[in-house]
């Protein structure tokens, strides 16, 4: 049985404060501080994770453009970020791509040096590789990308070849592909991604046209990484473009993908627009999917502590291992199989992890609780047999191993 966290985000870190992977950074808070790093090397080893999914999130540019505009809290910025450099730049069309390589570039060099220091990890660049990896007992990392900006915007009529762009990442060893993150791109509209008390202390909008969906080329783009099998995530997606994207899926007919919600809560727990609901869970099942299960309480329950951006002292912890069961137990009285489920942190994605599950070595606290409460089977499931099987079905084309380039 494989254990696998289906999304989090060590690359961020190392991309914006040059963390190390091989190091067994401290958890200084169990609450939201930014500059912790809770997904290393050691961590997977402490909590006995085979596989991640190693999300990259370039920092959209109209993020920084919103964060409060004052000239203190962008030298803040500038300072812990580096923000004119690691934050999307839109000089170009192709800009935000190449940056998107750069990144990965940079995070694969950090894990170069974690073998250098005697790491037992590698990434692989397909689902042979990653196979024979985990064969080999090696810690496995696989590329993801959130946020469809990645591939690119269109600026003042020039756009960049986002079909190319897929190919050249898929090329790379990208798996999956979360369309939308916090602002539109040139793919997908978003739904609202942050919780309330976020919003509010960075001053942001917490409105998000639901109308919108999948643009036209989005279509396309979803038909081409639906061909070429790159897996589509619809985490903060409109439901709007999530229903078309289901769509265009199931007119597939027999060559119908495997989609998945990295990294949601329940609909039926926390009506929040991000979440999946019953109806979308059963489409999910009809296409052998899986849903992710977060580390968050807001998007698992709706409750938030009372203020997670000042958290070196927490007089109110709030555990998350109960309501990840509610989870559970929602989704598995929908679909009647624990086939669909598994789990996908978000650690290290500058979030507000609960309390029992604040980094990536209490991976094993979670499955000791969840051997006490299900089946040894459903634990393998949802641990990581189902996202195993998504993998296989989802990714590539009869072992495809590339795809041509321009």
């Amino acid at each position: 049985m494989a254990t696998i966290d289906i999304h989090c985000h060590p690359g961020l870190k190392t991309w914006l404060f040059n963390s190390n992977f091989e190091t067994d950074h401290p958890t200084l808070s169990k609450d939201f501080l930014p500059t912790d790093m809770v997904v290393d090397y050691p961590k997977m080893v402490q909590g006995e994770v085979d596989v991640i999914l190693s999300s990259v999130y370039l920092p959209e540019s109209s993020l920084i453009k919103e964060v409060d505009p004052s000239k203190f809290v962008k030298e803040l910025l500038n300072l812990l970020f580096n923000v004119d450099k690691k934050a999307e730049n839109n000089s170009s069309p192709n800009q935000p791509f190449e940056q998107t390589l750069e990144f990965i570039n940079h995070f694969e060099n950090k894990i170069e040096l974690a073998q250098q220091k005697n790491c037992n990890v590698c990434i692989a660049r397909n689902f042979t590789e990653m196979e024979n990896l985990l064969e080999e007992k090696k810690k496995v990392i696989l590329h993801s990308i959130e946020g469809a900006h990645s591939l690119g915007r269109a600026i003042d009529g020039n756009t960049p070849d986002y079909f190319d762009n897929i190919n050249k990442l898929f090329n790379r060893g990208v798996c999956l592909i979360t369309l939308a993150h916090f602002y539109e791109n040139d793919i997908v509209a978003p739904v609202i991604g942050m919780p309330p008390s976020v919003i509010k202390k960075l001053k942001l909008s917490g409105e998000r046209d639901s109308s919108l969906g999948l643009t036209p080329v989005g279509e396309e783009v979803v038909k081409h990484m639906l061909d070429i099998g790159m897996i589509i995530d619809l985490t903060h997606c409109t439901r709007k473009a999530r229903d078309k994207v289901f769509e265009i899926n199931n007119n597939r007919g027999a060559k119908k993908r495997p989609l998945v919600f990295t990294h949601v809560g329940f609909w039926g727990i926390f009506d929040h627009p991000m979440n999946p609901d019953k109806e979308e869970i059963n489409k999910i099942k009809d296409c052998n999917g899986t849903v992710g299960i977060i580390f968050y309480n807001y998007y698992l329950m709706g409750k938030e502590e009372d203020d997670p951006l000042t958290p070196i002292i927490d007089f109110n912890p709030e555990p998350g291992i109960k309501y990840i069961f509610d989870t559970i137990d929602k989704i598995h009285n929908i679909t009647g199989t624990y086939d669909n489920i598994s789990i996908g942190s978000d650690l290290d994605g500058f979030t507000d992890p609960p309390d029992d599950l604040y980094n990536l070595a209490r991976f094993k606290f979670l499955k000791e609780k969840l051997i006490e409460k299900y089946e040894p089977d459903d634990v393998g499931k949802i641990l990581g047999d189902n996202m195993l099987r998504v993998l296989r079905s989802g990714w590539g084309n009869n072992n495809q191993q590339e795809v041509k380039t321009i």
